[in-house]
């Protein structure tokens, strides 16, 4: 199972944005996310080499050494605004990720107000993120009229200025997704690899599954198990029948327990789900999203 700054690290990264079952345990547009980010890379390091070599040019015919240190200021400014504000993006992911799966379960209209409410605002973060972005692409700008301008040609300044418009899109909607999929990946590898040498070395492991994770919940329909079964296994889960009950308008319950050994991912719910029929799909949704949320905070 993994840790939970790893958990909390995955949902960062770019999940499905279906509201019937919205990602949590899954990364999805990954190459997409890096094309986009490399593109941003090249146009931050035309600006950058643009910027030091307009500055040194200018200090070679005119010796003003301020002049020179200012664009190298300047070149750390942009730089720092762009890594604080993909940083200040990203920590909103995980709330947000998580608003959008507790909205599955969500029975009670005041709290659904109130949490789609959250969903949909703008915090500080986000805000302060943007302002950033836009201020280096600013810097950016300023920087290539004023270091470049001799070199630069009339067309070349307001091209640039399409491309770092371009560049703070990428920031808001796919830089961030692509740096946590990589961070993601990685604590994932450390921990599968820390996990098998615990075993081979037979010294506790934190990642042991000792028990499964458990959501109860009931359908009005019973789960067409196989004949003569009580409970059907895919991969790590299990859903087992519990018991029926009768109620005084005639009508039945089928209650049901769903077990899952380690983290439950998301191509683990599809996967389950495509085996049972639609009127009980939903049930089973919402007590996979229980259970999945239930291993954010143990």
């Amino acid at each position: 199972m993994p840790s939970n700054e790893t958990l909390y690290q995955w949902m960062k990264t770019r999940k499905t944005q279906s509201t019937s079952i919205p990602g949590l345990f899954e990364t999805i547009g990954f190459a997409t996310d890096q094309l986009w980010a490399i593109i941003a890379v090249l146009i931050e390091s035309a600006a950058l080499i643009l910027t030091t070599y307009g500055a040194w040019q200018i200090y070679l015919s005119n010796h003003i050494l301020p002049i020179f240190v200012t664009a190298i200021i300047v070149v750390v400014l942009f730089i720092a605004f762009d890594i604080i504000g993909i940083m200040l993006q990203g920590y909103e992911s995980p709330r947000k990720v998580e608003i959008k799966n507790k909205l599955i379960a969500e029975k009670d209209l005041n709290a659904r107000k109130k949490l789609i409410r959250e969903l949909e605002s703008i915090t500080w973060r986000q805000f302060l993120g943007t302002m950033l972005f836009l201020l280096s692409g600013a810097l950016k700008i300023v920087a290539i009229m004023y270091y470049f301008k001799n070199q630069a040609g009339q067309i070349v300044i307001p091209l640039l200025t399409i491309f770092y418009l371009v560049v703070i899109y990428i920031h808001l909607y796919h830089t961030g997704y692509w740096l946590a999929a990589i961070k993601t990946k990685k604590l994932l590898t450390r921990e599968e690899e820390e996990w098998f040498t615990n075993i081979q070395t037979n010294v506790n492991n934190p990642f042991m599954v000792l028990k499964p994770d458990v959501a109860l919940f009931s359908t009005h329909v019973p789960i067409p198990f196989p004949s003569g079964q009580k409970k059907y296994d895919f991969n790590r889960a299990t859903i087992s029948f519990e018991k029926e009950e009768s109620h005084t308008d005639g009508s039945k319950t089928f209650e049901y327990k769903l077990e899952n050994n380690g983290c439950l991912w998301d191509e683990d719910i599809h996967g389950l789900i495509a085996l049972f029929p639609n009127n009980i799909s939903n049930d089973i949704i919402e007590a996979c999203k229980k259970l999945q949320l239930s291993q954010l905070h143990t």
